[in-house]
């Protein structure tokens, strides 16, 4: 009896994490859409004012919301219907639009970008066969790019050479040339976040 007692709230404890996981994610979703500029996730905004947070996560996730996406392929809102999808941890919904982002006629840089994403993406997913080659497609995109312009794409890059160490075991040294790199964009906020990540990686 007691055993049972204690498995019921071992189950009990479970599930309260997991509806504590459920609200945090929601609210840290909510907060990277107030900062979003499209109309598309403006919406959800005046949903979410009128309805709750509840009402605005469903409105994004319904077929509604889908349709819109696949009539109106705009690049900035699908991206950031992907990046909404990812935080939501709907991976798989995720990874479609950036499929289909990869099919639109981009820039090299917006295509390395999309690669990577789909490559962490596919890493957790654990189609790592096909994670690996996109990873690489992205890197040697990115590294053209700054053999170019280093002042333009040098981040980007170093984001990769990061992404690569933590992921995909590459060497550890491409952490020291992605350090030298971001040491260059001190005071901007992804070049601290990829240096903060680095300390991370290393230990």
């Amino acid at each position: 009896m007691i055993a049972g007692i204690l498995n019921e709230l071992i189950d009990l404890n479970r599930l309260l994490k997991r509806i504590k996981q459920d609200i945090a994610n929601k609210e840290d979703t909510l907060k990277w859409l107030k900062k979003q500029k499209t109309p598309f996730l403006q919406e959800v905004l005046k949903v979410k004012k009128k309805k709750g947070t509840d009402a605005a996560i469903e409105f994004l996730t319904s077929n509604k919301a889908k349709g819109a996406t696949d009539e109106l392929f705009d690049y900035d809102n699908a991206l950031e219907y992907a990046e909404f999808l990812r935080k939501q941890n709907d991976l798989q919904e995720s990874l479609i639009i950036y499929e289909k982002l990869l099919k639109v006629n981009l820039t090299d840089e917006k295509k390395a970008g999309i690669l990577n994403n789909l490559a962490a993406l596919r890493y957790k997913l654990n189609q790592n066969q096909q994670a690996l080659k996109e990873y690489e497609e992205a890197l040697k995109m990115r590294k053209n790019l700054v053999k170019k312009d280093i002042n333009v794409f040098g981040i980007d890059y170093a984001e990769s050479l990061i992404f690569g160490v933590y992921y995909f075991n590459q060497p550890e040294k491409n952490l020291n040339e992605a350090k030298k790199i971001l040491q260059n964009f001190r005071g901007i906020s992804k070049a601290e976040r990829l240096l903060k990540m680095i300390k991370t990686v290393k230990q």
